[in-house]
């Protein structure tokens, strides 16, 4: 195989296309289309939010906002990016309800039923207007590198004996000894 061009296996439907999407496929039984209702501004702040008009709609199964979810954040590494905007929104597209339906006819009209009210507010096009605002995204954290001697002077092991890295250190007193060894389960 090394040195051998080998097509992609889907590549021959691609190209021909010939290749079946989602979009493609019929519907399965008791299947549901889900899509958002976004936010039309961006930056803003949600005033009034109503979609009780919205699950009026045929054919709209569910609705959802925020104050539906057990939990509103997510992110791959930090869970700091919100699913569905919550009293702020900061970009043109920022999901605000969840609307399940039956069809997509139901979700274009329950999109137009759902009455909000959002205050525009300036937006933000840069990181310096960011940081002069104090709009940061999550809660800001800092990483320091600590000055070794310093950030160590004083220091106790889980026994309470005194600890100063690289110096010798002293025997341990008989009940140091022992806090050590509850500490680790020993008898």
């Amino acid at each position: 195989m090394v040195g051998q061009n080998i097509p992609h296996d889907s590549a021959r439907g691609h190209v021909t296309g010939e290749s079946i999407y989602i979009d493609d496929m019929p519907f399965a039984k008791n299947e549901l289309l889900v899509d958002f209702f976004w936010s039309p501004v961006a930056h803003g702040r949600i005033r009034a939010l109503d979609i009780e008009p919205a699950r009026r709609v045929p054919g709209v199964v569910a609705l959802f906002t925020h104050r539906d979810l057990h939990h509103n954040l997510f992110g791959p590494i930090i869970q700091d990016e919100l699913l569905l905007a919550e009293d702020v929104v900061t970009f043109i597209g920022q999901p605000i309800v969840v609307i399940a339906a039956e069809s997509r006819g139901g979700i274009c009209l329950a999109k137009e039923a759902i009455v909000i009210d959002i205050e525009r507010l300036d937006p933000v096009f840069t990181i310096d207007e960011a940081k002069r605002r104090q709009l940061f995204i999550g809660k800001t954290m800092k990483i320091e590198r600590a000055r070794r001697q310093n950030h160590f002077h004083g220091a106790r092991d889980q026994a309470g004996a005194p600890h100063a890295p690289g110096a010798p250190q002293e025997p341990l007193t008989p009940a140091q000894i022992a806090k050590l060894a509850s500490l680790r389960g020993s008898p």
